[in-house]
């Protein structure tokens, strides 16, 4: 609404006491002066340019709203500090012409020192100080219940709504800090951000942080650690609600000092109370750029102390060699391989750490990484991580396996894996009378007539020394809880993961590393549904899984797989395996791209001979995408299996001059019965869709199509000479 100043009737409202002129272009607002009894005036929005000496006459007013009034250039000296029962003052993005604190001479604009004779009364504060030193001397607003100060930097989002939580921003020293009063404040803030500060929290006496749920650190370079041993922790832990942290080149070498921790363990012991517990609360933590830190947590931390993590994100800590360390005070307790470090942990990003080696480090592991090869996950810590649903890593170069299942299967006896053997091939009548879970179908059963009453006992005459497999049977056939040996959860391992992906990382040469494990798998990735990997250029196999006599192949995981991206890795030579395939029952997409020594996407296992008379079948996949795959001959070279594609609508394939056929077995119409043309981007437009009928038979189609052009460009080019010749002569 546009009009020059408020109708002067309005002045005839002598017992209004509210009133909103939101969104208004006001050029003059004087006459407000008039309705004394006015209790709330809001102008969000409007665009007026000054508040007059009039409004000083407004001394019952509880609640000045001037939120976005971004052209309010000058508030007269004098009218703030007459508003003697203000209790609320909104300022967001308005108002921050404020004058210097300058004793008694001649203001050309109001101070903040206006607001201390309001601080009886005045609860809620919203405003940006541009600069620290127009802070007063004891600015303490001791009343104040709910605010939001800034100073020097405003980078908060805050709601339009009037119930925001208690945020503090401020640049500056710490001298600043406590000479402005505004240090008082730090107990009650809820969000809280030091920017480009030399402060030493010993100086914050009796802070505590005791109502701090986000805390941000952006170039703060004074302090090493958070709490430290002179920290008073004694009666009361700091940042008892601390829900998210962000620290951001920052001087940070740990959240606790080392000496401090080793002193709460000789004080504790083994077990620390609950109320005691660091970082308890603490959901999301985020370290990044260049800050000193050489492991996020010690073993002492990461030991029950953060039972709420659920975000961590690691970038550019360029010293950084862990995230889990164990401190050369620390006993072997602490790092227990089946204790749960992050019970609830769901999304973890690793970028830019050059010198991580893995997860867990330890002066030991330091010493001897030399002679091990460094693995982001190793198969004694898989456990740590039981809710994890997305984990990205990126450029983190000394990394050369990324998970190590080996020993993560269970060994059977000699005997036995004969058996299991004949197990596995029995009818499919005979598996669907076995209600047991896969993992245990391998096991031969036998029925203990001796128990009482109508149930049964299954019973495994597995003998490892893990543990043997028990599950009570009853008379409808039905297995209750069985476990798994080696006390794995019957649901798998990473059951939660569903989004991985792995970039930049020069020297990864392994993603999944099942070793030479043979025996029992219990199901892993199950969950898994989107995978990228990205310019590994060692890296040599996706799944690892080395042939040895008498290896029992898993039957479950990845089967949730639905996306499969891969690029820029040039050392690989082929996919997945045969018996990989095989799980990907709802896989949906392979991108490849820019593998140079890729030759084939399904590779038969190592030592292993071609599959005979089978079949595999990739009962969702839609899309393939090949592109610059230069050594690529065919999807398959297993010549007596044969591959079905029942949903497969959109084969794309460019720079693949190798490509000669698809499967090497015999295909037919009713291998694919959805594909109806075959996209081949290195053949001019009318016959880039060509369909034969017939998959093999089109994808030979046009190689031959292709060999044909790549003879002709010699001629065209010697013609072309020839022309130029003629031309020029």
């Amino acid at each position: 609404m546009h009009i020059q100043s408020p109708p002067s009737s309005l002045q005839v409202l002598q017992n209004l006491q509210t009133l909103h002129l939101e969104y208004c272009v006001l050029n003059d607002i004087s006459s407000i002066g008039a309705l004394v009894k006015l209790e709330i005036l809001s102008l969000v929005g409007s665009d007026i340019q000054e508040l007059p000496m009039e409004l000083r006459h407004l001394q019952h007013l509880k609640l000045l709203d001037l939120t976005d009034c971004k052209k309010l250039k000058q508030i007269q000296p004098g009218v703030l500090s007459s508003l003697t029962r203000l209790e609320e003052l909104y300022m967001r993005h308005s108002f921050s012409g404020w004058s210097p604190v300058q004793g008694n001479k001649e203001k050309s604009s109001a101070c903040l020192d206006e607001l201390i004779p309001l601080s009886d009364r005045l609860k809620v504060l919203d405003v940006y100080v541009p600069e620290v030193q127009l802070l007063p001397q004891n600015f303490v607003l001791k009343n104040l219940t709910r605010f939001r100060i800034c100073i020097c930097f405003d980078r908060w989002t805050v709601s339009r709504s009037y119930l925001f939580e208690n945020i503090l921003c401020f640049e500056g020293n710490t001298d600043a800090l406590i000479k402005s009063g505004i240090n008082l404040l730090l107990n009650k803030c809820e969000k809280l951000e030091l920017r480009g500060l030399y402060v030493n929290f010993n100086r914050l006496s009796g802070v505590r942080f005791s109502m701090l749920k986000i805390f941000k650190l952006y170039e703060f370079w004074a302090v090493k650690y958070l709490i430290d041993l002179n920290s008073n922790w004694s009666d009361d832990v700091p940042f008892p609600v601390l829900e998210e942290l962000y620290a951001d080149n920052t001087s940070l070498q740990g959240l606790c000092q080392p000496q401090l921790l080793q002193k709460r363990q000789m004080q504790f012991q083994r077990e620390v109370p609950a109320d005691f517990k660091l970082f308890r609360n603490l959901k999301v933590l985020r370290v990044w750029d260049r800050c000193p830190i050489k492991y996020i947590f010690s073993t002492y931390l990461a030991r029950g102390s953060l039972p709420q993590l659920q975000t961590l994100v690691v970038t550019r800590c360029l010293k950084i060699q862990g995230i889990v360390y164990k401190e050369t005070w620390e006993d072997d307790h602490n790092i227990a391989d089946d204790m749960i470090v992050f019970p609830v942990l769901t999304t973890l990003t690793l970028s830019f750490l050059q010198q991580l080696i893995s997860l867990y480090s330890s002066h030991e592991v330091q010493k001897s990484s030399s002679e091990s090869t460094p693995t982001l996950v190793p198969f004694k810590f898989i456990k740590w991580l039981p809710s994890l649903e997305k984990f990205e890593i990126t450029s983190c170069h000394t990394i050369k396996v990324v998970f190590d299942f080996h020993g993560l299967a269970i060994p059977l006896p000699e005997k036995e894996i004969e058996n299991s053997k004949l197990v596995g091939v029995h009818e499919k009548e005979k598996e669907e009378e076995d209600q047991r879970p896969w993992c245990l179908k391998w096991i031969p059963t036998r029925v203990d007539k001796s128990v009482q009453g109508n149930n049964t006992t299954t019973t495994s005459s597995h003998s490892n020394a893990q543990g043997e497999v028990r599950s009570a049977a009853t008379d409808d056939g039905l297995v209750r809880e069985p476990q798994y040996p080696g006390n794995y959860n019957i649901n798998g391992v990473f059951q939660n993961l569903n989004y991985l992906e792995v970039f930049w990382c020069e020297s990864v040469v392994v993603i999944f590393d099942f070793g030479e494990s043979h025996g029992l798998f219990p199901p892993v990735l199950n969950n898994l549904s989107e995978m990228r990997l990205g310019y590994l250029p060692e890296l040599i196999h996706i799944w690892n899984i080395k042939k040895v006599p008498q290896q029992l192949v898993f039957k479950s995981g990845f089967q949730n797989l639905t996306t499969l991206h891969v690029e820029g890795c040039h050392k690989l030579t082929n996919i997945f395996s045969p018996s990989i395939a095989k799980l990907l029952e709802k896989l949906e997409r392979i991108e490849i791209e820019f593998c140079e020594a890729l030759q084939v996407i399904v590779a038969k296992e190592e030592e292993e001979e071609n599959v005979k008379d089978g079949s595999i079948s990739f009962p969702c996949l839609r899309s393939i995408s090949i592109k610059k795959l230069g050594d690529l001959s065919c999807f398959s070279d297993q010549p007596n299996c044969a591959f079905r594609f029942p949903s497969l609508e959109k084969i794309l394939i460019k720079g693949c001059p190798k490509l000669e056929t698809f499967i090497t077995a015999p295909t037919s119409a009713d291998d694919t019965p959805k594909l109806k043309q075959v996209g081949d981007r290195d053949l001019p437009p009318p016959q880039r869709d060509n369909w034969l009928g017939n998959l093999n038979a089109t994808i030979q189609h046009n190689f031959q199509l292709k060999q044909v052009k790549q003879k002709e460009k010699p001629k065209k080019q010697e013609k072309l000479n020839e022309s130029e010749e003629l031309t020029s002569g």
